[in-house]
């Protein structure tokens, strides 16, 4: 991608069978040894290399696994050379870029235990996220937390593991426990810094209608 047909056909020409690895690894011959190439044309065909080379080694360690090929381009444009490291490492860091249930094939297909810890935690915090887009708010119900994350882990994880890792989830201040509610905690702040401003201006009726709007913005 990012690479016009006749610069990747000329540098096949002097590569051959080679080429993906080598512009991937060995970048510095691409200037050196193809004719009329110019260091952005270089720079954008490693990028390209690598991303390829991180493509087929996800392919070759994921077997059979139902895994979308654009999902793994993204995980590789996210992540570079780090994404198979990473996948090997804790493949649920891949739920920002690419959501719980993607992240969760792969971690799956590298041998994550269906119901560890980990596996329960990741959905639980996703969990999180699904049921306050539902809502519109930036807290979710617990009870609606913990039904989505059940559908999410299946049958092979009990209801009584999951309240006990969301439990400990919010003993750790991974997510924050609010009466009935749970908020991430960066969402529990933004909602306190609001509510505190507004409550700083309700009483100041409209003589200063910028002040309070420049507020709220922050």
């Amino acid at each position: 991608r990012g690479v016009g047909k006749v610069t990747a056909e000329k540098t096949a020409s002097v590569f051959g069978k080679d080429t993906i690895t080598i512009c991937a690894r060995q970048p510095q011959r691409i200037v050196a040894e193809v004719p009329g190439i110019k260091q952005r044309a270089a720079d954008t065909m490693t990028k390209a290399c690598r991303q390829a080379l991180v493509l087929i080694d996800f392919e070759r360690i994921l077997g059979e696994a139902d895994v979308p090929e654009d999902v793994l381009s993204k995980l590789a444009d996210e992540f570079g050379d780090k994404a198979l490291d990473v996948a090997k490492g804790n493949a649920y860091q891949f739920c920002a870029c690419v959501g719980f249930e993607n992240a969760d094939k792969i971690a799956i297909a590298l041998g994550e235990p269906r119901d560890s810890e980990r596996r329960i935690g990741a959905a639980l915090y996703e969990a999180v996220g699904v049921v306050c887009r539902k809502t519109g708010c930036m807290c979710a119900d617990g009870a609606a937390t913990l039904s989505t994350a059940s559908e999410m882990l299946g049958t092979a994880v009990s209801a009584k593991a999951i309240r006990a890792k969301l439990s400990k989830m919010c003993h750790e201040y991974d997510l924050v426990l609010q009466g009935t509610f749970l908020y991430y905690k960066e969402d529990l702040v933004t909602e306190r810094t609001l509510a505190h401003n507004v409550a700083n201006f309700v009483g100041s009726g409209a003589q200063d209608e910028e002040r309070i709007e420049e507020s709220l913005r922050k």
